[in-house]
């Protein structure tokens, strides 16, 4: 497996599932992917599952979403001035839903 050490500005560094059935998300992407599952405190719920594989992370879930609400994967793009780009995007009308995240 290809482990990236870094990541240039403006590039996806990554990706998370947001569901009510964490359980079900959890049983079905160890069982496609053999990734195995490890719970560790969030910073937007109490819980946060790292899917891992060869004990490096490779995705996220986040099974603290509002139940009814529909199940979606999250990609993240990293950059070195996040707080001014979040500035400029507020600037142009964007809502954001979360705050910049380190």
């Amino acid at each position: 497996m290809n482990v990236v050490k870094s990541y240039p500005d403006g590039v996806f560094c990554w990706v998370d599932f947001n569901t009510s059935d964490g359980g079900g998300a959890r049983a079905f992407y160890t069982g496609l992917f053999g990734w195995e599952a490890v719970d560790v405190p969030g910073e937007t719920g109490p819980i946060y599952t790292l899917f891992q594989m060869g004990g490096k992370n490779v995705a996220g879930l986040n099974s603290m979403v509002e139940p009814g609400a529909p199940a979606a994967w999250a990609s993240y793009v990293k950059h070195s001035d996040v707080d001014g780009v979040a500035a400029r995007a507020t600037a142009a009308g964007a809502n954001l839903i979360f705050p910049p995240m380190d």
